[in-house]
């Protein structure tokens, strides 16, 4: 019998810390691609947001699992912790050995502001030559800026236009909210999973700017 075709979605980031706008990006993907394993893969350092992760990468990988847990088709790899330096968008893209190549279909998952800097990634063209660019917008973004993002082609404008998701999103921001808890506001219901929200608090992450 012939193996089922490869379908995978990866979903990368710092999740510092994962928020519910990041579990309603994951279910929206799925919901949008039929039969996908998605694979959450936290970032060591964000190739985009160099310095900005300060949250050690065992917290980060434990408040992930604790909010993407019980989502059907979807794990969460370290895969993305045990390398130095920035992550690259493209290490998590190779398909397995066993991945019969011309049927995988392959997409990376981001949110829609992460488009305009696309341009600026390293090797754009061959992320789109392994993957499809799936995004999520938070509310109010306008999708025209692709129109005027640096480092585009048209070509590439229209391979990010397609693969771009309609959905229900929270306008939740990790760095919002770590400046809120930072401020002495406990961690929400309304911004976290519960269990991330203890998680938080256990541990006393966020309390200050150089909390780790």
């Amino acid at each position: 019998m012939a193996r089922p075709a490869l379908v995978r979605i990866v979903f990368g980031g710092t999740f510092d810390p994962p928020t519910l706008a990041h579990r309603m990006v994951v279910e929206c993907a799925l919901a949008s691609i039929q039969n996908a394993e998605l694979i959450v893969v936290p970032a060591a350092v964000s190739p985009h947001k160099e310095g900005s992760t300060k949250t050690a990468a065992s917290h980060r990988l434990a408040m992930a699992r604790l909010a993407f847990d019980g989502l059907p088709r979807v794990r969460v790899s370290e895969k993305g912790l045990v390398r130095e330096g920035p992550t690259s968008p493209l290490h998590p893209l190779q398909p397995p050995r066993h991945a019969p190549g011309p049927d995988a279909r392959l997409y990376f998952l981001v949110g829609a502001d992460a488009l305009l800097s696309f341009g600026r990634w390293r090797e754009p063209e061959r992320i789109l030559s392994l993957a499809k660019i799936l995004s999520v917008a938070r509310p109010g973004f306008d999708l025209g800026q692709l129109d005027h993002a640096d480092g585009l082609s048209d070509v590439m404008r229209a391979r990010l236009r397609a693969g771009f998701l309609t959905c229900d999103a929270l306008d939740i921001s990790s760095t919002q909210l770590r400046q809120l808890i930072a401020d002495g506001e406990r961690p929400s219901t309304n911004h976290v999973d519960a269990s991330v929200a203890r998680y938080i608090e256990e541990h006393g992450l966020y309390r200050d700017s150089d909390a780790t």
